[in-house]
């Protein structure tokens, strides 16, 4: 819609092919621009609280058994 809007006013003013080419570079440019700038703009996702490290039960025991042979 921007480029149609932009290619009328430009055969309105009876702008040349390598004016034309220019404007239309420069349209392109700031359309990648913005879009760029909306990625950087993403929100990210809130923040969790990691969870509490666990060790299972078997290796409890396995930790208690090597502990009481060595004392």
């Amino acid at each position: 819609e921007t480029k149609d809007a932009v290619l009328k006013r430009l055969r309105d003013y009876g702008g040349t092919k390598q004016r034309l080419s220019q404007l239309l570079d420069e349209e392109q440019k700031r359309e990648l621009e913005q879009e760029l700038e909306e990625e950087r703009q993403l929100e990210r996702p809130p923040s969790v609280e990691p969870c509490k490290p666990i060790m299972h039960k078997e290796i409890e025991r396995l930790c208690d058994m090597h502990r009481r042979r060595s004392h």
